[in-house]
C-alpha cells in the first residue's frame, strides 16, 4: 500500500513539470520568482493546460525533469520552452544541464526561455552567455515603457531604475548572442498606464521583435 501510494505521488509530482500548449511542451522547474507582478498567472489559477503547477513540497531536480522528458519524443514539438509558474533562470543551473541534455538527445530541437530578465541580479553572471550553445530563443518581459511603471506593475526584489535598466540589458544581449528575442508587454484595462507605443518602439531599437500578452 505504501509503495502504490509512493509511486502515486511521484506520478503527480511529474506532470506538474509538463505541459503542452499548440505543439509546444513547457518546462515548469520553479515557483520562485524574483518578482511579484500583479497581473502573474499563478495568483489566479493553479494549473495550465489541465496541469497543475504548483510544487507543494520540493522542486524537481535534474534527474527528475529528465526522466519527464524521456517520456515525450522531443522531435515532435516546435518548441520547448522553459515557462511555468516562476523564473526558470532563478536555477540557471539546472536550465544549463537540461537545456544540453535536450540539444544532446535532439540536435534540431528549438529551446526557447521565458524570463523576466533579471537573472543577472541573482546569478551574478551573464546568465545568457553561459546558456548560448543550448538554447535558440528567449521571450524578455519589458512590461514597461519606463522604470517607475514597470516597477508598479512587476514589484520586482530590486530598485526599480536597476531592475528596469537590467531587463532592457537583456534584451540587447540577447540580441548580441543571435538568439531570436521577444520582449513582452502584459497589457489589460487594469494595466492602463503602460505606453505600449513606447514599449514597441524601446523592443525595436534594441533589435528585438515586440508582442503583447493580453491580460
Amino acid at each position: 500500500m505504501l509503495l502504490w501510494h509512493q509511486s502515486r505521488m511521484e506520478q503527480n509530482y511529474n506532470q506538474q513539470i509538463a505541459y503542452i500548449i499548440r505543439n509546444n511542451l513547457y518546462l515548469n522547474i520553479t515557483n520562485k520568482c524574483n518578482c511579484s507582478c500583479v497581473f502573474c498567472v499563478s495568483k489566479y489559477q493553479s494549473s495550465m493546460a489541465g496541469v497543475k503547477l504548483h510544487f507543494k513540497n520540493k522542486e524537481p531536480d535534474n534527474k527528475e525533469i529528465i526522466s519527464v522528458l524521456s517520456e515525450h519524443n522531443l522531435n515532435n514539438y516546435n518548441e520547448i520552452v522553459f515557462c511555468g509558474f516562476g523564473e526558470p533562470l532563478l536555477r540557471l543551473e539546472t536550465v544549463y544541464s537540461i537545456t544540453k541534455y535536450i540539444k544532446n538527445q535532439v540536435g534540431s530541437a528549438v529551446i526557447r526561455i521565458n524570463t523576466n530578465g533579471l537573472a543577472d541580479l541573482i546569478n551574478n553572471k551573464d546568465s545568457l552567455e553561459m546558456l548560448r550553445a543550448y538554447i535558440d530563443g528567449v521571450s524578455i518581459s519589458l512590461n514597461a515603457h519606463n522604470p517607475e511603471t514597470y516597477s508598479k506593475y512587476t514589484r520586482p526584489a530590486y530598485e526599480s531604475k536597476l531592475a528596469y535598466n537590467t531587463v532592457l540589458n537583456s534584451i540587447k544581449r540577447a540580441v548580441e548572442l543571435g538568439l531570436d528575442t521577444r520582449a513582452t508587454v502584459v497589457y489589460g484595462h487594469e494595466l492602463d498606464k503602460i505606453d505600449i507605443n513606447q514599449c514597441q518602439q524601446i523592443a525595436e531599437k534594441l533589435g528585438a521583435s515586440f508582442k503583447i500578452r493580453y491580460f
